[in-house]
């Protein structure tokens, strides 16, 4: 009982949370397009997206990326530490996107990650994901760069 309780609470912290995030200034996107793609970001990207992610999530994943926002304390599963860059270098920008824009159920993770997909354009989920990558001290290449890298030593 205990169990479904905090689980309970955490995710009315998380949608209370999301909620009042969403309505800060963030526009609705007129038209999606398919992938933004983020191989190599300008410092400005990063800063933009810093600034996203701390209004929309900080709260779960922590200012820093580490898994240690205030709400982080109640939910089961914890929030990935977005600072581990083996993790983060294996996913594709396509899987942050689409992460992103669908939530946890999008890409079977946890249903307490909200969809952010109509609280963001396309241009800002692509800042908020250079953001992410930058966190990582490791900074390893993605799979996308390594896939490039190949087909440029093939050609």
């Amino acid at each position: 009982m205990q169990k479904i309780l905090v689980l309970l609470l955490g995710f009315v912290v998380v949608t209370a949370l999301v909620i009042s995030g969403a309505n800060q200034a963030l526009t609705m996107p007129e038209e999606k397009a398919e992938a933004v793609k983020v191989a190599k970001t300008p410092e400005a990207l990063v800063v933009a997206g810093q600034k996203l992610f701390v209004a929309q999530c900080a709260s779960c994943h922590g200012e820093g990326g580490k898994g240690d926002g205030v709400a982080a304390e109640v939910l089961d599963p914890k929030p990935r530490d977005l600072t581990d860059g083996e993790y983060v270098g294996s996913l594709t920008d396509e899987y942050m996107i689409k992460l992103l824009k669908g939530g946890g159920p999008a890409v079977e993770k946890s249903p307490l990650m909200p969809p952010l997909g109509a609280a963001m354009t396309e241009e800002q989920l692509g800042s908020v994901i250079a953001f992410v990558r930058s966190l990582s001290a490791e900074k390893p290449e993605t799979k996308e760069a390594v896939k490039e890298q190949e087909a440029a030593k093939s050609d």
